[in-house]
């Protein structure tokens, strides 16, 4: 299981979003760009999509981060009350907590974006969470960074769209999938393209803490308590 984050400066959001929408108009393409739906007819449109991110937003201060997470080793019922849910926040957590409120909840103000899911969970139990376990890291009992976590239809979002390419890059190495008989050879194209942005042939690999392009961090279960459980620390 791979889970991807996209971050962003906010005063760069809503220009990224009109760019991508422009880009897409301009190409013909209206309908959700989604790593499902690369093909050998609209390959061209999503080498530029992405290299939009490399060339254009990174420089800007753009970042990504894939949490990568062996889905055999989950056991739902030990660690996280039989609730598939909860566990699956717990590893949201660890993405967020660590690849952003970390990073910027000192001094900026986060707004999360979730893609929208089907979910007991509510997304405010998340965000408290997040707020809770800053607050402890920068011993300020009075912050809170987290100003919103919420599910969004990526349908609205070229930026969700954005991080579900990267995203499905990564799960497209990680799992072999480009290994399996009658691979698409579009995907196949188009992961190689987003690995040679950063130097290398294939995604998966933990990457190195200053990669921050797209940066891969190979989560290692291990026993803890509470909503760190079975946590390992980031690359």
């Amino acid at each position: 299981m791979i889970l991807g984050a996209l971050i962003m400066p906010g005063d760069l959001v809503a220009e990224a979003e009109r760019h991508l929408a422009n880009y897409l108009a301009q190409q013909g393409t209206l309908g959700e760009f989604k790593w499902t739906k690369v093909s050998r007819s609209k390959l061209d449109v999503y080498r530029g999509y992405i290299s939009y991110y490399f060339d254009s937003l990174v420089p800007r201060g753009a970042t990504f981060s894939a949490l990568v997470v062996d889905s055999r080793e989950i056991d739902h019922h030990a660690y996280n009350d039989g609730d598939p849910d909860l566990g699956f926040n717990k590893f949201l957590y660890q993405l967020l907590f660590h690849r952003v409120g970390r990073v910027h909840g000192l001094n900026e103000r986060i707004v999360v974006d979730l893609d929208a899911r089907n979910t007991t969970r509510d997304a405010g139990e998340l965000n408290n969470v997040l707020n809770a376990a800053t607050a402890r890291y920068f011993g300020d009992q009075a912050r809170r960074p987290f100003a919103r976590v919420a599910h969004r239809d990526s349908k609205n979002s070229r930026l969700l769209q954005l991080a579900d390419l990267l995203t499905g890059a990564v799960a497209w190495h990680k799992n072999d999938h480009d290994a399996q008989p009658g691979a698409s050879e579009s995907k196949i194209a188009m992961a190689a393209h987003i690995a040679g942005h950063i130097g290398l042939r294939r995604l998966g690999a933990n990457s190195v803490r200053a990669e921050t392009r797209l940066n891969v961090w190979n989560f290692q279960l291990r026993a803890r308590q509470g909503w760190g459980a079975r946590q390992s620390r980031p690359g």
